[in-house]
């Protein structure tokens, strides 16, 4: 958008240019002014003057519409369009109403009306500009009053997204898995643990359960496909009360005195030539420097003041228009001094431009205002729903891997272990119901105390305990730095606890060697198992190759001879 302070392209562009608004405020403009005038009685041809101000004013009106429609039909560019609306309607008035005021009144329009066609044209485009411009202004300034309104709601309903709202968000996205393991465990214990035959039965259900309803449900809830009703609830019906810095401007922020200047002059000078003539322009002249003067004085009373930016205008106005009636006394020291009824309309209209005029600065500089508390407001809320995102990101890894890795294991390791026992007699239906019981327990996420790295490798020996033999190789020296750095520790033992679940599904002999040294500040993990016979890689894949990825710093995997290795290292 290309500014040049008043006059700004993009509101001289507008659609404001050529509307209804702008021909009705000009229409208006001109019959208003026209009761300044003293004598009510004067006529035209026998036509009441005010009568001649409805018809100046709807001739007016009519040109632009009829212009404006014209450019559209055309299909010219919206400046084009508007810049053609102002010229062609300024010009048509001008010569259109004074032959109609002949034609109703069947004599000939006065002398002074035809020799004012030049001042009226400029005035109309004075009045066009000006008119177009606060128009813009006030449109533009109310878009981009609701599009700060809108980011601020927003706003309000991201950081509305509280911590219990996080809480049932994460039960909703655990429900789906929940619902089917726990039906599992039901169907295991109440059907399958008591009508089936030998322990393979059962083994393959789990890995039945696990293959075609387990991990695609996992897999659905990791990247976001499993939706929560709650996610979709962040709204707030509490709009908030704009910043009183947007709303409010300084005195001297209202001001632009060249181009309040060069307004009043396009709109005044022509007239004050053709009814003051020499004296009429010095005196023009004169008010703009009295006008400058009250400006400063009045600056150096208010310039920091900070108010609405209608008080500025009215006040710029009244300066301006009692500037304006100073002409009864300058026009006398150059010549005969103009009619006190001349001046009077004369000051109010220069007071109006004034006020718009110190409007239309006032509106630039509190958009400027409201597109900074815009972007301002955009780059929090783009930031609060970045960290939204990615708590909801980590949320859905976090019940992911948990499922993954505590429930999934667990299925896994009853899986197996069944399948390696030759009956399925009431020990080991007793030993697959305790194994059911800790499937049903480990549903629920719940915090973990901090214990020693040796600990956590003990307790996953155990629970492998039956599965996989287990061979651990740990370097004092890493073992040092992962009792010393909790996050490393957890890192670490979440992918051994992806290796192993991997080495239990495919490993020859179920024999997993565990070596862990420390380089540098870094610690090395390798994980070794012999793989089954054929196949080429055992590379984890999905949810798993995620959790080693995310959780390490770099990690590599694959057959090296007759076995699979998997390296990860850990900083």
């Amino acid at each position: 958008m290309t500014r040049f302070g008043l006059f700004d392209s993009a509101w001289l562009a507008s659609k404001s240019g050529g509307g209804v608004a702008l021909a009705g405020i000009i229409a208006a403009n001109y019959f208003v002014t026209g009761f300044l005038v003293q004598d009510l009685s004067l006529t035209y041809n026998g036509l009441n003057v005010h009568l001649y101000d409805v018809l100046f004013g709807s001739v007016v009106a009519a040109s632009i519409l009829l212009f404006s429609n014209l450019g559209r039909l055309l299909g010219w560019s919206q400046l084009t369009s508007n810049l053609a609306t102002w010229l062609s309607a300024s010009t048509a008035t001008a010569i259109v109403a004074p032959t109609l005021l002949s034609l109703f009144t069947a004599g000939p329009a006065p002398g002074w009306i035809w020799e004012s066609v030049p001042a009226t044209i400029t005035s109309l485009l004075a009045s066009c500009l000006v008119f177009t411009l606060l128009l813009a202004g006030i449109n533009e300034g109310r878009a981009n009053l609701r599009l700060l309104r809108r980011a601020q709601l927003e706003l309000v309903a991201v950081r509305s997204f509280s911590a219990d709202k996080f809480d049932r968000f994460a039960a909703e996205l655990r429900n789906p898995v929940r619902e089917r393991v726990l039906a599992l465990v039901s169907e295991t214990k109440s059907t399958l643990l008591v009508q089936a035959s030998k322990p393979a039965d059962v083994s393959d259900r789990l890995f039945a359960f696990l293959n075609s309803e387990l991990r695609p449900l996992m897999s659905a809830l990791a990247d976001g496909s499993v939706a929560s009703s709650e996610q979709l609830k962040v709204r707030s019906r509490k709009l908030p009360k704009l910043a009183r810095s947007v709303k409010k401007v300084t005195f001297s922020q209202s001001q632009n005195p060249v181009a309040i200047c060069l307004i009043i002059g396009l709109y005044m000078v022509p007239s004050m030539a053709f009814f003051g003539g020499q004296a009429g322009l010095f005196a023009e002249l004169l008010v703009l420097a009295t006008a400058a003067t009250l400006w400063m004085a009045v600056s150096t009373l208010v310039r920091k003041q900070s108010g609405d930016w209608r008080l500025w205008a009215l006040l710029n106005g009244l300066l301006f228009g009692f500037s304006t009636l100073l002409l009864v006394v300058y026009s006398g020291f150059f010549g005969e001094p103009l009619t006190f009824d001349i001046v009077v309309a004369t000051s109010v209209s220069s007071g109006l431009m004034a006020a718009v005029a110190s409007s239309l600065q006032s509106l630039i500089v509190r958009r400027s205002s409201i597109l900074t508390a815009t972007e301002s407001f955009n780059a929090t809320l783009r930031e609060a729903v970045a960290a939204m995102d990615a708590r909801i990101v980590q949320l859905r890894t976090n019940v992911s891997r948990h499922f993954h890795n505590q429930v999934q294991a667990k299925i896994v390791a009853l899986a197996l272990k069944l399948a390696a026992e030759p009956a399925l007699d009431d020990g080991v239906r007793a030993q697959a119901a305790a194994g059911l019981e800790e499937i049903e327990q480990a549903l629920d996420v719940s915090e973990q105390k901090a214990v020693a790295f040796e600990a956590q490798v003990a307790q996953i020996a155990e629970f492998w305990q039956g599965a996989l033999e287990l061979e651990l190789q740990l370097d004092p020296a890493a073992a040092e730095l992962l009792n010393a750095d909790a996050n490393l520790a957890a890192r670490v033992v979440e992918v051994m606890r992806e290796g192993l679940t991997n080495a239990a599904k495919h490993s020859t002999d179920g024999k997993v060697t565990v070596a862990l040294e420390r380089d540098g500040s870094q610690v090395l993990l390798r994980m070794t198992n012999l793989r089954f016979d054929g196949l080429e890689t055992l590379a984890p894949t999905g949810i798993g190759a995620a959790t080693i990825g995310e959780a390490s710093t770099s990690f590599t995997s694959g057959p090296q001879g007759e076995s699979f290795v998997l390296e990860a290292r850990f900083e």
